[in-house]
């Protein structure tokens, strides 16, 4: 009903639903000897052995070596470097449809369509880690519920995984596939000793309920233009912002340097900031966040990036 069709394994967390789609991928593409993944830089996907491999980012990996092998990484939106990263050996591709930990990126327009159309060109899995935009992030159910093809549908993965928000709290994590790759995850192929627990299951069915009922989709939506227009349209920071971007409450607060101490200057505002990519501030409230909370915590923002240049 929110999705596409499809079967969904359950586990404990987002790291463990990636896991389970490389691993699905892997195993379709096992009968020709395929099991490379290609993954692009600035991207995030857990912190188990095989997931930092995965992320594009190299200070994750920093003294885990040796790296786990099979995964590939290129740059992020240049579709002839992944076209070129594709062999004979090569089973799936997994992004993000927003990157969070890489600073609140957004895909280059008709990027992802050619990811889509590649992977389908050459029988590769494509898997969209959803851990962070699902559940109603970005103002819709899904992030690629934003990505269209030319004829204006959203452009659909093969595997999508979702943890974080799913879980309202509790571990959580899903790995949701097409039916016909589900098919090859036959008993004992994959487990997860808790996964599937009632007590987490009845926990994630009401957080659907509640951002259903709530009409949260169109509250996280609403939310985030206002974020938008009001950091672009504030005079105070017109030297300060390189860029503001994102979709519904993912938004991403891009500096035009490096600041000073900003999170600790963010605390004694009373507001809690995360710098990621060095100049990138990331927002990302909870999707139920009242709009007079929501709007003196912007002003507490922009107190804080004014008291950080002044540093």
């Amino acid at each position: 009903r929110t999705a596409f069709v499809g079967q969904a394994f359950f586990c404990h967390s987002g790291a463990e639903a990636n896991e389970a789609a490389c691993k699905l991928a892997r195993l379709r593409g096992s009968p020709n000897n395929r099991w490379k993944i290609i993954s692009l830089n600035k991207s995030f996907h857990g912190r188990t052995l095989a997931m930092i491999a995965a992320t594009g980012n190299p200070k994750v990996r920093e003294g885990f070596g040796p790296e786990v092998p099979g995964f590939v990484r290129v740059e992020f939106g240049d579709i002839d470097a992944l076209a070129r990263a594709i062999d004979s050996e090569t089973c799936g591709v997994i992004l993000e449809p927003i990157q969070g930990e890489g600073g609140i990126n957004l895909h280059p327009p008709g990027y992802v369509q050619r990811v889509r159309e590649l992977c389908t060109q050459h029988g590769l899995t494509l898997i969209f880690d959803e851990v962070w935009t699902g559940c109603g992030r970005t103002g819709k159910w899904f992030g690629y519920q934003h990505l269209n093809d030319a004829s204006g549908d959203p452009i659909q993965p093969d595997i999508l995984t979702l943890g974080k928000a799913i879980g309202g709290g509790l571990p959580v994590g899903v790995m949701f596939a097409r039916p016909e790759l589900a098919a090859l995850m036959t008993p004992g192929k994959h487990g997860c000793t808790l996964g599937g627990n009632p007590i987490c299951m009845r926990v994630a069915t009401t957080v659907f309920d509640v951002i259903e009922r709530e009409q949260l989709l169109d509250h996280a939506a609403a939310m985030g233009q206002r974020a938008i227009a009001r950091l672009r349209n504030e005079p105070k920071l017109a030297s300060e912002l390189a860029e503001v971007r994102g979709k519904g409450l993912m938004l991403g607060i891009e500096l035009t340097r490096p600041p000073e101490k900003i999170v600790e200057k963010g605390l004694e505002r009373g507001i809690i900031l995360n710098l990621t990519a060095q100049k990138v501030i990331r927002l990302a409230p909870p999707i139920n966040i009242p709009q007079h909370e929501f709007d003196r915590g912007l002003e507490l923002v922009v107190q804080t990036i004014l008291a950080a240049r002044a540093a």
